[in-house]
């Protein structure tokens, strides 16, 4: 199966280094800095994981989930916020994020 998941978030040392362990795990991942553009590529394609940073530069990261949210083509898909990723792996819930 072809794992596809689409990062909302600036690029940033700590974003890079999450990309690469999803490539690294098989991932192929689509990166927007924009909320927006974010919001338009989950309407248009198909992914089988979202995550939404806490650093977008156009929008509220609350906004934009809840725009994916009701976007049909994100219907089902998992979407994370980073914040939550990130407090997971500061209590030692590396599971969590193994995709």
């Amino acid at each position: 199966m072809d794992k596809k998941a689409l990062f909302i978030n600036k690029t940033s040392d700590w974003t890079k280094k999450f990309l690469s362990a999803l490539k690294s795990a098989g991932w192929r991942v689509e990166v927007s800095p924009s909320g927006m553009k974010g919001v338009g590529l989950a309407q248009t394609n198909s992914f089988n994981l979202i995550i939404v940073g806490d650093e977008i530069s156009d929008m509220n990261p609350l906004v934009v989930i809840k725009n994916l949210a009701g976007a049909p083509s994100a219907f089902f898909v998992p979407i994370f916020s980073l914040q939550e990723i990130r407090d997971n792996l500061k209590n030692g819930k590396e599971k969590f994020v193994v995709l």
